[in-house]
């Protein structure tokens, strides 16, 4: 993404990924496992990554290290906030010290720094997609700055900031329908995604006799 009028902090640009990680983790959040072992109780500490607002239990195991996993049924526990800390808790099981469960949720994906964006936890075939939803955001930034920009600028430069605003919403737009497409989902007006299949087909059963159906005859002989 370029910005050759330097319109765009660090900052900004930092506010941009953050907005666009928000996005994509509502399309598509990162699924983790932890074990925890039991202590005899019923309330327990929720899972390190634990997202508030974000995360959402999949699945419970327990107990856990059964060939068949063993899951529990979802009335079976809940999330609990004790007025200081928002808990796991069983509603009809204690897990004793000799025992250990698995919690399945979901939580927010980390981007990494540096050239090699070690850490990221985005998966390689969605990569592409998030830098454009990212690349979208920092457009409608530009887009906002330049229509912020007052006559006396545009006449010190001799850029039509009013034609640059609608050139940044407009490619913010193609790289948000790109993003889009990739992911499946639709914009506000129902646009883009992907569309459910639909197939049409006639099925003749006639009954067991041989003779046609009263009320839904064969369309053909």
């Amino acid at each position: 993404m370029r910005d050759a009028a330097g319109f765009i902090t660090d900052d900004e640009l930092g506010s941009a990924q953050n907005t666009a990680l928000a996005t994509y983790n509502r399309h598509r959040p990162r699924i983790v496992s932890t074990s925890t072992a039991g202590d005899g109780g019923f309330d327990y500490a929720l899972p390190a990554s634990w997202s508030a607002g974000l995360s959402t239990i999949i699945d419970i195991e327990y107990p856990s290290g059964d060939q068949d996993p063993t899951i529990l049924d979802r009335n079976a526990y809940r999330t609990y906030h004790n007025g200081t800390d928002e808990k796991l808790r069983f509603l009809e099981d204690s897990p004793t010290a000799t025992e250990a469960f698995i919690v399945r949720y979901s939580a927010s994906h980390a981007v990494g720094a540096g050239d090699n964006e070690a850490g990221t936890t985005i998966p390689a075939c969605d990569v592409r997609a998030f830098a454009q939803l990212v690349a979208s955001v920092g457009l409608r930034q530009l887009a906002a700055r330049s229509a912020q920009s007052r006559d006396a600028t545009i006449d010190a430069d001799s850029v039509d900031y009013g034609d640059g605003t609608k050139t940044y919403n407009t490619l913010a737009d193609e790289l948000a329908r790109s993003y889009r497409e990739h992911v499946g989902v639709s914009d506000d007006e129902g646009e883009g995604g992907v569309r459910a299949a639909v197939a049409f087909h006639d099925l003749d059963v006639d009954l067991k006799w041989g003779e046609e159906r009263l009320f839904h005859g064969r369309l053909w002989s």
